[in-house]
């Protein structure tokens, strides 16, 4: 199987995987519970990944320019009429999917931290 079978085959998996997750799962519960949370955002991030990794792959197919970024990529795709403003939007999605992932680890390893301080004491 081509390479880009296999992305694609990838993400249908992880949108069949994200809508079970909705249905599983209501809100409340992944703010309660830590690893619901990073699971849901680990799966949207793979999801959003793949779509970009398309996204660019298309892009030098169709020699639509030369993007010096994931970002670029999505709208020189937007601009040639290949995705609508919805999927555009994805790239923001993943910037601060990104951030918060960051900002979340940052959170957790000066809890540990503490702990740790506070147990050394």
């Amino acid at each position: 199987m081509n390479p880009g079978n296999e992305r694609l085959l990838r993400l249908e998996t992880n949108v069949r995987e994200l809508r079970r997750f909705r249905q599983r799962y209501t809100l409340e519960e992944i703010r309660q519970e830590p690893h619901l949370e990073w699971s849901l955002r680990y799966g949207l991030l793979e999801a959003i990944q793949i779509v970009i990794d398309i996204s660019c792959h298309i892009v030098s197919r169709y020699n639509l320019g030369v993007p010096n970024s994931y970002a670029a990529c999505m709208d020189l795709l937007r601009r040639n009429g290949f995705i609508d403003e919805q999927t555009y939007m994805l790239r923001r999605f993943r910037k601060r999917a990104l951030a918060a992932q960051w900002a979340g680890a940052a959170q957790r390893r000066a809890k540990r931290s503490r702990s740790a301080a506070r147990a050394a004491s």
